[in-house]
C-alpha cells in the first residue's frame, strides 16, 4: 500500500421557572462555567490571529466560510465576484434575517438580468445559474419552521434548471428507488470518445444539495469528458425538503440504490469514482467499503467521525452527558439552548441537525453524529483513496488526516495532501480554490484510470 502526503434573530430558548429551583446555587455556579466554556470553545477561528486568511465576516466564521462558499463557484460559472461582495456588505454578522435578505435581493437582480437576455442565451444561462447559486445560499440560514425556506429552495432549483437548458448542457433527471420511497438523482453524460464510461459519482454532506455540485465539480468533470451524477440521499436536498426522509447512517443501502439505478440506464459505465463532499466523505467511505464497483474514493476535504468537532469543543464531564445511550437530564439540552446564543455555528449547525436528523432534542442531535464515522468501514475499502485537507479547516483538524490514512488498511494506494494557507485552499472541503483542488484531483484519477 502506497501512502503519498503533500503539504500544500432566532427565537429565544425559554426554560420553565421550575428550572430554576432544581439547583443550589454552586449546581448553578458550575452550569455557568460549563456554558461559558462550551461557548467559548466553539468559538470560530476568526478570533486565531495566526490564521493569516482573509475573511469576508472579519468577526463570523459561518457567515465567512458560507460566502467564501458561494463566491468560489464564480470559476465555475455560479457567480461573480464583486455583486457578491458589494451584497454581503449589506449583511450583518450572526443575524439570519439580514443573511436572507441579502443573497435572496442579489438572486431576484439575476433573475431580472436573466428576463433581460432575450437574444442571448449563454448570458441569461449564466445569469439563471447565478441566481440559483444564490438562492442557494440564501436559503442556507432560514430555519426549517420558516416557510421562505422551501420557496427559496424551490426558486433555486428552477433556476438551475433553466439556466442549464439555456447553455444546452444535456442531463438527466433520475427517481432512484429507495426503501419505499424515490430519492432524486442528476446525471450528465460525459463525452464516449473521452471519459463517457467513467462515472464520477458525488456525494453530498450535512447541507449541500445535489445541483450545488455542478458548480463543485461536475462543470469541471464534463470539460473533461467524464460522466457525473449526484443525488439527494436522506437528510438531504429534496429528500428532507420535499419528501421529510431524515438521515441515515446506513449509507451502503443507499448508495447501492443509485448504482443499480444508474448502472441499468447506462450500462457502458465500466468505472465509478467516488467522492464524498464534507460529511459526504463519511457517507462515501460507508458505499465503497459496501460496493465493489467503486473504483477509486475521494475524501473531499477529509472526515473520520463527524462528532469530533463538537465533541472536543466540549468539557469532558459535559459530553459526557451528551454523547451517551443512557438517559440524560433535560438540563443538558436545555444548556446546550442556552450556549447557542453566543455562537451562530453553533445555532445554525444543532438547529439544521434537529431537522436533516429528525430529532427534537438538541443533545439527542449531536449524540447521533457518533454513528456517522467510519473506523469500521474503512479497513473494507480496497480501492485506491485520496484524502484532501485545509491545514486552515474549521470543522475538522486537519492532524486527523493521519488518523484517516492509517484507518485505510486493504486500500490499493492512499494519496494525501493538506493545503496550507499560501496555496487558498485551506479551509474546509478548499472553498475559493476550485481550479486548485480540481487539478489536483484530475491529476491523482488520471494516475488510477484502469
Amino acid at each position: 500500500m502506497e501512502i503519498q502526503s503533500t503539504t500544500r434573530s432566532p427565537e429565544p430558548v425559554r426554560v420553565p421557572r421550575r428550572f430554576f429551583k432544581r439547583f443550589t446555587w454552586k449546581q448553578w455556579a458550575l452550569l455557568l462555567i460549563v456554558g461559558i466554556v462550551t461557548a467559548v470553545l466553539l468559538r470560530p477561528l476568526w478570533q486565531n490571529p495566526e490564521r493569516g486568511v482573509s475573511q469576508l465576516f472579519p468577526t463570523d466564521q459561518t457567515y465567512h466560510y458560507e460566502s467564501l462558499r458561494a463566491l468560489g463557484y464564480a470559476t465555475t460559472g455560479g457567480a461573480d465576484v464583486n455583486e457578491i461582495l458589494h451584497a454581503i456588505g449589506e449583511i450583518e454578522a450572526g443575524d439570519p434575517e439580514s443573511w436572507y435578505v441579502g443573497w435572496s435581493a442579489l438572486a431576484d437582480r439575476k433573475m431580472a438580468e436573466a428576463d433581460r437576455y432575450q437574444h442571448d442565451q449563454i448570458g441569461q444561462g449564466n445569469a439563471l445559474l447565478s441566481a440559483a447559486n444564490y438562492y442557494r445560499t440564501a436559503e442556507f440560514m432560514l430555519y426549517a419552521n420558516d416557510s421562505r425556506k422551501l420557496e427559496t429552495y424551490r426558486q433555486s432549483i428552477a433556476a438551475f434548471y433553466r439556466g442549464l437548458d439555456a447553455l444546452h448542457v444535456p442531463y438527466e433527471r433520475m427517481e432512484i428507488p429507495y426503501a419505499g420511497n424515490d430519492l432524486d438523482g442528476l446525471y450528465f453524460p460525459g463525452d464516449s470518445a473521452q471519459h463517457g464510461d467513467t462515472l464520477i459519482l458525488m456525494i453530498n454532506g450535512y447541507d449541500s444539495i445535489k445541483e450545488e455540485t455542478y458548480f463543485t465539480l461536475g462543470q469541471e468533470a464534463l470539460a473533461r469528458g467524464f460522466s457525473f451524477m449526484s443525488y439527494d440521499g436522506p437528510g438531504q436536498g429534496s429528500a428532507i425538503r420535499e419528501h421529510g426522509i431524515p438521515f441515515t447512517p446506513n449509507w451502503g443501502d443507499v448508495n447501492r440504490a443509485v448504482v443499480d439505478a444508474v448502472t441499468a440506464v447506462h450500462p457502458e459505465i465500466k468505472e465509478i469514482i467516488l467522492v464524498g463532499f464534507s460529511m459526504g466523505s463519511i457517507l462515501a467511505t460507508k458505499a465503497a467499503a459496501a460496493d465493489a464497483r467503486i473504483s477509486m474514493l475521494v475524501q473531499y476535504n477529509i472526515m473520520y467521525d463527524f462528532s469530533l468537532t463538537a465533541r472536543e469543543s466540549m468539557p469532558a464531564s459535559f459530553a459526557e452527558r451528551v454523547f451517551t445511550d443512557e438517559p440524560r437530564p433535560a438540563w443538558v439540552s436545555q444548556m446546550l439552548g442556552y450556549s447557542m446564543r453566543f455562537s451562530s455555528e453553533q445555532d445554525w449547525a444543532i438547529r439544521h441537525g434537529s431537522w436533516v436528523m429528525g430529532i427534537d432534542d438538541y443533545a439527542e442531535v449531536l449524540n447521533q453524529y457518533r454513528f456517522y464515522e467510519i473506523s469500521q468501514d474503512a479497513p473494507e475499502v480496497t480501492a485506491p483513496v485520496l484524502l484532501l485537507a485545509g491545514e486552515n479547516d474549521h470543522f475538522v483538524n486537519a492532524t486527523l488526516i493521519t488518523t484517516t490514512e492509517d484507518s485505510f488498511k486493504q486500500a490499493a494506494s492512499i494519496t494525501s495532501i493538506t493545503y496550507d494557507a499560501q496555496s487558498g485552499a485551506d479551509e474546509h472541503c478548499q472553498v475559493g480554490a476550485m481550479n486548485l483542488w480540481t487539478a489536483d484531483f484530475f491529476e491523482w484519477v488520471y494516475a488510477n484510470l484502469n
